[in-house]
């Protein structure tokens, strides 16, 4: 396998788990809506499963509530 034939089958390999990273983060938002978790269990799964994502959308959201 050539370092391209191998760059690319990883670049698959992240594109799916990019995808499942995305299918959790929606089962934890249908959890969180039906009640089966806590807010605060919601925040920690979600960090579990994309580390630092959850803590750069809330900081973002924060900087641009400040500024309007």
């Amino acid at each position: 396998m050539s370092n391209k034939q191998f760059v690319l089958a990883a670049l698959r390999c992240t594109a799916l788990r990019v995808q499942l990273i995305r299918e959790e983060i929606n089962v934890i938002g249908v959890a969180l809506a039906g009640e089966m978790i806590t807010p605060e269990a919601a925040i920690e799964w979600c960090d579990d499963v994309a580390p630092g994502c959850l803590e750069v959308v809330i900081n973002t959201s924060n900087e641009l509530s400040e500024v309007a």
